[in-house]
C-alpha cells in the first residue's frame, strides 16, 4: 500500500498541479478556465455517491482496481497534442474533459480504496499508520514535482508537457499492478436494504452532521483560493515552475515531519477533534501569510510553505481516518461518499464566486 501510494504521488506530479497550470497557459487559458481546472477534483466529488453504490455491489478491490487503471491514463492523450493540428479552442475542450475523466475516476477509485483500508488497518493504529504513508508518499511526491518544476523551467513549451504526460501513464501503470497486490477488499454479502438507506442513515448521526458541515464550510474557504493559486504565482508574480515547486517541495518537507505526530494525536481518546480543530486553526493563517507575500516580498511565501504544510499533514490525515471512525464498517463508502460531496460541492461554490 505504501509503494502504490508512492507512485501514485509521481502521478499527481506529472500531472496535476503546476504541470496541469502549464498545459493551461501554453493552450491560451483564461482565469476562469484555470480556476474550472483547479476545481474539477472537487466537483467531481459528486461521482462518490454512485461509485458508493458500486463499492456496495461488487466490493471495494474490483471498483478500486478498474477506476484507477483507467484515471491514471486519462492524459495519455495528451502526449500526442502538441504533433497534431488541433484548433486552441479544441485543445482547452480536450484538456478539461480528460481532467474532469481523469479526477472523477481518481475520486470513484478513492471511495473504494477508503472502504479498502477500513479492512487492512485496524482503527487502534489507524491515525499513526496512515501518518507514516502521508509522510512517504509526501517526500516521494515532492520531489519528483520538483523535478517536473525544473524540467518545465529548463525546457518550456509542449513537448516538456508531452513528456510529463507519458510518465503519468508509465507510474499510473506501476500504481495498477501495486494495488492488485494487496490483501483484502472482497464483497461480501450483504443484506437488502433501500437505495440511499446508507446516506438516510449517516445524515441522522449527531455526529456525522456536525462533520458534515465542517467540511462545507472549510471546503468554501478553500475554493476561493486554491484554484488560484498557482495561477497567481506563475502569471500574476511570475515566479516560475521552479519557484512554484520548490515552494511544493518546502511544504511537502513540514508534512513528512508533521504526519506521523499528528497521527499519534488522532490515535488518542478525542484526538480526531482536537486533530481537525488544530489543523484548521493553523490553516486559517495561511491565506493572510500569502497576503503578507504580496507586500513584504516572495520569502513570506516560505513561512507559509511550512505552516500550511503542518496543518495540511494534520488535515490530510483527518481526511482519511475521521471518516473511518465516524462510519459503520459496512457503511464506509456511503458515508465516504457524502462526507466527500459536502466538501467537493461548497468548494466549487466557493471557487464559482471567486
Amino acid at each position: 500500500s505504501v509503494a502504490e501510494g508512492v507512485t501514485a504521488e509521481l502521478v499527481a506530479a506529472f500531472s496535476g498541479g503546476a504541470v496541469l497550470t502549464g498545459w493551461a497557459l501554453q493552450l491560451g487559458c483564461g482565469a476562469a478556465a484555470v480556476g474550472l481546472l483547479g476545481a474539477l477534483p472537487f466537483v467531481a466529488q459528486l461521482v462518490q455517491l454512485p461509485a458508493a453504490r458500486l463499492v456496495d455491489r461488487f466490493g471495494p478491490r474490483r471498483v478500486a482496481l478498474v477506476t484507477v487503471a483507467l484515471s491514471r491514463q486519462a492524459f495519455l492523450p495528451l502526449v500526442l497534442l502538441p504533433f497534431l493540428s488541433v484548433p486552441p479552442g479544441v485543445a482547452r475542450a480536450v484538456l478539461v474533459a480528460l481532467a474532469l475523466a481523469h479526477h472523477g475516476l481518481n475520486l470513484a477509485c478513492n471511495n473504494a480504496w477508503l472502504a479498502w483500508m477500513g479492512e487492512l488497518v485496524p482503527g487502534a493504529i489507524r491515525g499513526r499508520w496512515f501518518g507514516r504513508r502521508t509522510a512517504l508518499c509526501t517526500a516521494a511526491g515532492a520531489a519528483a514535482a520538483l523535478a517536473a518544476g525544473t524540467l518545465l523551467d529548463r525546457a518550456p513549451g509542449p513537448h516538456a508537457l508531452a513528456a510529463l504526460a507519458l510518465l503519468t501513464s508509465l507510474t499510473g501503470v506501476a500504481s495498477v499492478l501495486l494495488m492488485a497486490r494487496q490483501a483484502g477488499g472482497r464483497p461480501r454479502p450483504r443484506a437488502a436494504r433501500a437505495p440511499g438507506g446508507a446516506f438516510a442513515e449517516a445524515l441522522r448521526a449527531p455526529a456525522a452532521r456536525r462533520y458534515l458541515a465542517f467540511l462545507a464550510v472549510s471546503g468554501a474557504g478553500a475554493g476561493l483560493i486554491v484554484p488560484f493559486s498557482n495561477l497567481y504565482v506563475l502569471r500574476d508574480r511570475a515566479l516560475g515552475f521552479t519557484f512554484l515547486t520548490g515552494y511544493g517541495a518546502v511544504s511537502a518537507a513540514a508534512r513528512v515531519a508533521a504526519a506521523r505526530r499528528w497521527g499519534r494525536l488522532l490515535d488518542r481518546a478525542h484526538g480526531a477533534r482536537a486533530t481537525v480543530a488544530a489543523a484548521t486553526l493553523l490553516l486559517a493563517a495561511s491565506p493572510l501569510l500569502w497576503i503578507a507575500a504580496a507586500v513584504a516580498g516572495p520569502w513570506v511565501f516560505a513561512a507559509e510553505a511550512v505552516t500550511g504544510g503542518i496543518a495540511s499533514a494534520g488535515a490530510g490525515v483527518a481526511a482519511v481516518a475521521v471518516p473511518l471512525a465516524l462510519a459503520p464498517a459496512a457503511e464506509r463508502a456511503a458515508w465516504s461518499a457524502l462526507f466527500a460531496v459536502a466538501g467537493g460541492a461548497a468548494f466549487a461554490a466557493g471557487t464559482a464566486l471567486a
